[in-house]
This record gives structure tokens, C-alpha cells and sequence, in this order.
């Protein structure tokens, strides 16, 4: 399950406010907390995880139709 946006494919992390890393192409908006939620994945990978890194300041500023990855 990888984004895959223009033929590229794009994998996003979230550090959660519980220290666990988050990895998922599911994004849904959270208009609550203004910024995107991600669903919990199964990855264990560290490689794939330190990929892309968001914060959730960073991810309020990811749109759906041009994600932009944050390098760790």
C-alpha cells in the first residue's frame, strides 16, 4: 500500500505523541485537529520508516492532490 501520485510512489511516517512511528497511505483530514490522521500500519521496516517524516504541523500541509514528502 503505497501512494502512488504522477508514477511516483510516496510512503509518509507520522510520530505519534506516543512515540511510536505510523506508516500508511491512508490519509483521512481531521478537521478537528486541522492536520491529516494517518491509520496505524503493520511495517516494521526502520529503513522505510526514517523514509519520510512528518510532524503533525507538517502534515497539516500536505494536500491530496501534490503530497509532499518531508525528509527526516
Amino acid at each position: 500500500g503505497v501512494n502512488e501520485r504522477d508514477g511516483a510512489q510516496v510512503v509518509f511516517t507520522l510520530r505519534a505523541s506516543n512515540g511510536r512511528t505510523v506508516i500508511d497511505n491512508h490519509w483521512k483530514w481531521d478537521s478537528d485537529a486541522k492536520a491529516y490522521a494517518l491509520k496505524e500500519s503493520t511495517s516494521t521496516n526502520p529503513e522505510e520508516k526514517a523514509k519520510y517524516t512528518l510532524t503533525k504541523e507538517q502534515s497539516s500541509e500536505v494536500r491530496w492532490s501534490n503530497p509532499v514528502p518531508f525528509m527526516n
